[in-house]
């Protein structure tokens, strides 16, 4: 009795087996295979999921950024004063500044647009036995570029290159000390300002980021003094410098 047991048992495995393999053939044949069949094909047919472009779609062509940047970080330079009469002179400079920049991304990562500063700096100078400090707030308006590369999705960085140009203007304060006289004056300042930087732009969402950037500020710049109230009763000054440092600034991205 239990070997016929064992034996029946044996005969009603082998029918399910060829039951299940019949089933297979003819769902293949009708082109709907069976589902365990079809989901390990489709597993092993689909390529594995692309990761995401969306981090990088604010620098697409049709994006906005509007920023900004503060000179209040690390400066130095160069600066150079030149009187009307006497030689020129080496000369120590305090800056802040604040600029301000928008721009249309013409292509991929390429925007342009326009930017807009404001800087006060307080200048200290000795030439013989005359000691100038000169206080000057300026403005400053013009063009600007830059791009931004991509470096692929789901990347939280990007390097960038920016170039600004600027027509700056202004007002003068001076208080010369000759020989223990002091002279306090007044005047105006005008000329240009050539802006160079690049750095690592750092994403903190879609729609914002901060960058850290090394800058050199070059400006070329003529003024003068009212020494009195003739229209000839002008001092002539020009100004050029050269600064640079690191700045960090904050962006935002629009769509």
């Amino acid at each position: 009795m239990k070997f016929l047991s064992i034996v029946a048992m044996v005969a009603f495995l082998s029918c399910a087996a060829v039951a299940v393999a019949e089933d297979v053939a003819s769902g293949s044949a009708d082109g709907n295979s069976a589902a365990p069949v079809m989901l390990a094909a489709n597993a092993a047919k689909s390529p594995p999921m692309a990761a995401s472009t969306e981090d990088v779609k604010q620098i697409d062509a049709g994006s906005v950024i509007i920023g900004g940047v503060s000179t209040s970080g690390l400066l130095f330079g160069n600066h150079t004063l030149k009187p009307q009469t006497g030689d020129a002179t080496d000369a120590s400079t305090i800056i802040f500044a604040l600029v301000g920049y928008g721009g249309y991304f013409v292509i991929d990562g390429l925007e342009v647009g326009g930017a807009l500063g404001l800087a006060t700096t307080s200048l200290t100078a000795k030439q013989g036995p005359t000691n100038y400090n000169i206080s000057a707030t300026i403005a400053d308006v013009g063009p600007q570029a830059a791009y931004i590369f991509n470096l692929g999705a789901n990347q939280p960085w990007a390097p960038f290159v920016q170039l600004e140009l600027g027509y700056a203007g202004g007002s003068l304060t001076s208080a010369t000390k000759f020989h223990g006289t002091k002279t306090n004056q007044s005047g105006q300042l005008n000329g240009f300002d050539l802006t160079p930087r690049g750095g690592a732009m750092f994403f903190l969402s879609k729609k914002f980021a901060l960058d850290l950037s090394f800058f050199v500020k070059y400006i070329d710049a003529n003024g003068y003094f009212k020494t009195g109230t003739g229209a000839n009763s002008k001092q002539n000054e020009s100004l050029s410098t050269v600064n640079y440092g690191i700045l960090v600034g904050f962006n935002g991205f629009l769509k």
